[in-house]
């Protein structure tokens, strides 16, 4: 009877330890997932962008994108920001939202990112014109079962021809 005790305390002990390791992965898989969707994401609105806006406070990104082939597509307004209260990296290609584009007004606004931080001293969207360039600096913050993952990068906007189209801003 001792014997059998010890064996169903010792398999509780795994059942409870491949869950919680479970857990881990499974907040580690989605927010890397979601990280890598939102850097390739901001990466090609700004490499395929005509002009690019970025705030002072480093929150809010807008692009006037062309999306579509070469000889078919069209410019498109988007637009990133980085909602500090929320935790949320969130998107949208609506005109509308992107030219009115607030933190108040982004809240209905698709969440690319959910469990995310900007690190202290160091902002979302940095914009260097010279350069032609934006650095996107966001770490993935999952709940306590997860390990985050990073996007630190910097990316170069392509020189796109000058064609009228819609006006983002």
């Amino acid at each position: 009877m001792f014997l059998l005790l010890i064996l169903g305390g010792m398999v509780a002990v795994l059942v409870i330890n491949g869950l919680r390791s479970q857990a881990v992965v499974t907040s580690t898989v989605k927010n890397t997932g979601e990280m890598q969707n939102a850097a390739s994401g901001i990466a090609y609105d700004v490499r395929y962008a005509k002009d690019v806006k970025v705030s002072t406070d480093g929150t809010l990104l807008r692009t006037k994108t062309w999306v579509g082939d070469p000889d078919a597509g069209a410019y498109t307004c988007r637009a990133w920001i980085y909602d500090a209260a929320k935790g949320e990296l969130r998107r949208t290609t609506d005109t509308a939202k992107v030219v009115a584009a607030t933190a108040s007004s982004s809240s209905s606004w698709t969440i690319a990112v959910s469990d995310v931080v900007v690190p202290t001293g160091t902002k979302a969207f940095v914009r260097d014109e010279s350069a032609g360039t934006v650095k996107v600096f966001i770490d993935g913050d999952p709940d306590v079962w997860g390990h985050g993952t990073r996007i630190d990068t910097t990316v170069l906007q392509r020189p796109q021809a000058d064609e009228a189209g819609v006006t983002c801003w």
